[in-house]
């Protein structure tokens, strides 16, 4: 501890294990940092049911859940927690998720203080949580947020008591900068009452008040509370849909001008119609810092796309632009593109889940109508660096125009870096469309292309069209026809362009053995990948041993999908023998492969040499219970597992006991589905005597089992005493009689989410 302690104050990050906290152990930690042994400059960065970690004024104390906050006692322990730090000075940062209400919150607080703490409290932040007794605590809430910086109160039920005692202390916080209460639903009657407070926070700079449901008369508010915060940085408002009535008089748009510091402004689903664009548009040329303008959601017509079009040339600063699920069209998008591509200073754009297709009517000499592509009129957009035009209808540029063919400038952006066309029916007819777009991407990083349809044809014409493009990074393929041999030679000359990938997707694409059999040699040429999922292209086991000879020089990968394969123990004892030389691999999903006793026995021969495994997932297999025991039993040799899923595997009472017997290894698990295995009472009892020893279990899933009443009650029990479970699933198994002890004992962990039905 002394040694830790000097480490600390040089500056150097330690990080001690203080799991299992109890009421007895904060005397004890007290002893071992007594105030005379000159900690006045020590920080502890990060308290949670892991650890601590020192290094030099501040205390963040995080929960994912506080079930200990039902009674005077474990409120008690609360306090002693902060009285462990007796120096004066320490600020705190306080994170609870999910506890019993705030009232407790601030008596813990109080009394840390009459024990003699004299530290302050900087960020307050509560999530999911009531706040009844807040009006009887209202005086600690005085003396306990005199210096606040930021108050958290996301989806916290308020009264109009509750709201009328935190306006009153929210006035004496005249060091506030951070304020959100979004999801808490205050209404008019609640904005009525926090407007006149919040003005006179002067420090104030963020402000969160989503999906509050305001009511009527909302505009009207906000635009006083806008334009007396002076200083506010960032405001979101979204998910308000009533902000905006037909009748506007537009004083929330002219507030927004008065906002000179303004940078960020989040107006998604506020009913913003052509009217209030208008409004808006000429208040946006006064905010001379604003980076980031969110109007997603919002289904306004061309004649508002129209004068949003004509307001941004004047947005000097505007960096990120968010206009996705609106309606737009092709024509409304080229207008509003032409006014964006003015704006020097825009990098990023979101247009997804609108109705923008490749074809615009045009009209030629004559009078004659033709089509033409979108992406031949596309404006020059250099400084793009991202664009979504995802979930579109992109594919559909079929038409021939009768006009004589102009030369194809296509579309400057060259900085591009990232481009989301997923989801737009391209299909191999298609690309050709997009011929005006990808071939000004020289610099591309990341290409998503997935649910197009994609074939051989279009695979040619991608492959042409990204040649001057080395570097990318991210390709994602997701269910499209690469499976036919010419599509699978086309995306074989696209990946051996690319040897640079970290990220590949190729689920759902019929390849089969064939497929990846040309595959092979240029996966094996992009030694940087990180991620590959080949998941639901029915490889078999001749296409997984293809697949394995390129694995074997994959040295960097962490993440490998290959669920629904139809591997069999033979394309498991494929794998078997590469993962043995895998000590990257972070991340394994074989899910409904086939996989029985004997696959199991080849993969958890190898399973102890994967030390940084932290994702296994085998669920859907037919594993048995010889299959069960022998996985299990390998899972002792990985010590990072955070995810086991075996689900529908008919591992039974010896599975379930053998995997029992291993948890006390397993420390780092937070996740545990064992749904669907026909476990019994007693290897249920063993798994709730030895669940304490994952500390970090969040979920746990048992249902659909053969246990009876008393173990779902061991269970229970079980889960008083595992501190970070948040869910417990045990529907469909006997429950038998005793509904009102399992009702009764579900009620003493209320934060716990129990499934029983």
């Amino acid at each position: 501890a002394r040694s830790a302690l000097a480490e600390a104050i040089a500056g150097i990050h330690v990080r001690l294990n203080m799991a299992g906290l109890t009421t007895c152990e904060p005397a004890l930690i007290a002893r071992m940092f007594p105030p005379e042994r000159a900690i006045m400059g020590m920080r502890v960065c990060k308290w949670t049911r892991e650890g601590l970690s020192l290094c030099c004024t501040r205390v963040i104390y995080k929960m994912q859940r506080q079930k200990a906050m039902s009674s005077s006692d474990d409120v008690l322990t609360l306090s002693r927690c902060f009285s462990l730090f007796q120096c004066h000075g320490v600020a705190v940062d306080l994170s609870l998720r999910e506890s019993a209400n705030v009232g407790r919150v601030l008596s813990a607080l109080q009394i840390a203080r009459e024990d003699g703490w004299a530290g302050k409290v900087v960020n307050f932040r509560l999530s999911h949580v009531e706040a009844s007794g807040l009006c009887s605590n209202e005086r600690n809430a005085f003396e306990v947020f005199s210096d606040i910086e930021e108050v958290c109160l996301q989806k916290v039920f308020f009264t109009p008591e509750d709201i009328a005692a935190l306006s009153k202390v929210a006035a004496q916080c005249t060091s506030l900068q951070h304020f959100n209460i979004s999801g808490t639903r205050i209404g008019r009657q609640g904005l009525e009452a926090l407007v006149p407070v919040l003005v006179q926070c002067t420090a104030l700079s963020r402000l969160h008040l989503c999906s509050a449901n305001f009511g009527d008369d909302a505009e009207r508010l906000l635009g006083q509370l806008l334009e007396g915060c002076k200083g506010l940085k960032h405001v979101n408002l979204s998910d308000n849909w009533n902000i905006y009535q037909p009748d506007s008089t537009g004083i929330l748009a002219r507030s927004i001008r008065t906002c000179q510091a303004l940078t960020h402004l989040e107006l998604g689903r506020t009913n913003t119609g052509d009217s209030s664009l208008t409004q808006l548009g000429e208040s946006l040329a006064q905010c001379e810092n604003l980076t980031f303008l969110g109007l997603a959601d919002n289904c306004f017509s061309s004649d508002g796309t129209r004068m949003l079009a004509s307001a941004l040339p004047r947005c000097k600063s505007l960096q990120e632009l968010s206009l996705g699920n609106n309606r737009m069209r092709s024509r409304e998008t080229v207008r509003l593109l032409q006014g964006a591509s003015q704006c020097s200073s825009l990098t990023i754009l979101h247009l997804g889940g609108n109705q923008i297709s490749c074809e615009i009517l045009a009209r030629g000499a004559g009078g004659v109508r033709y089509t033409e592509c979108l992406f031949d009129t596309f404006p020059h957009c250099r400084a793009y660096t991202r664009l979504d035009l995802s979930r579109n209808a992109l594919g559909t540029f079929t038409s021939k125009r009768p006009e004589p063919r102009r030369r194809q400038r296509g579309v400057a952006v060259d900085r591009l870096t990232e481009l989301d066309l997923s989801s737009n029916v391209i299909c191999d007819a298609g690309m050709r469309g997009l011929a005006g777009l990808l071939r000004g991407c020289s610099g591309l990083r990341r290409l998503n292309l997935s649910t197009n349809s994609i074939g051989a044809s279009g695979m040619a014409q991608l492959d042409g069209f990204l040649a001057a493009s080395s570097g990318l990074s991210s390709l994602d393929l997701t269910l499209n026809n690469l499976g036919d041999e010419g599509a699978a030679h086309a995306t074989s000359r696209v990946l051996g362009r690319n040897t640079r990938l970290q990220e590949l997707q190729l689920r759902e694409n019929m390849l089969g053995a064939p497929g990846m059999q040309l595959l092979a040699a240029s996966l094996a040429a992009c030694r940087d990948l990180v991620r590959l999922d080949v998941s639901a292209n029915a490889l078999g086991p001749a296409g997984v041993r293809s697949l394995c000879e390129a694995l074997g020089k994959l040295r960097k990968l962490e993440g490998l999908g290959l669920a629904s394969n139809q591997m069999g123990d033979a394309g498991a004892a494929h794998l078997a023998g590469v993962l043995e030389d895998s000590h990257a691999l972070r991340h394994l999903n074989l899910q409904w492969n086939d996989i029985t006793a004997r696959g199991a026995f080849h993969l958890a021969c190898v399973m102890g040499q994967c030390r940084k495994i932290e994702a296994l997932e085998l669920g859907g297999n037919n594993l048995g219970k010889e299959g069960g025991w022998l996985v299990a039993g390998a899972l002792a040799g990985c010590p990072q597992l955070r995810t086991m899923d075996l689900e529908g595997n008919n591992i039974g009472d010896q599975g379930a006991s053998r995997l029992a017997g291993v948890l006390g290894c397993c420390s780092s698990l937070t996740r545990l589905n064992l749904s669907m295995n026909d476990i019994g009472s007693e290897a249920t009892m063993q798994i709730a005597r030895e669940m304490h020893h994952c500390r970090a279990l969040t979920n746990l899933d048992l249902s659909f089992n053969a246990m009876g009443q008393q173990a779902s009650l061991c269970l229970l029990e079980a889960a008083k005493g595992c501190e970070s479970l948040l869910s417990l699933r045990i529907a469909g198994n006997k429950r038998g009689t005793g509904s009102m002890r399992l009702a009764e004992l579900q009620g003493l962990v209320p934060a716990l989410k129990v499934e029983v039905r």
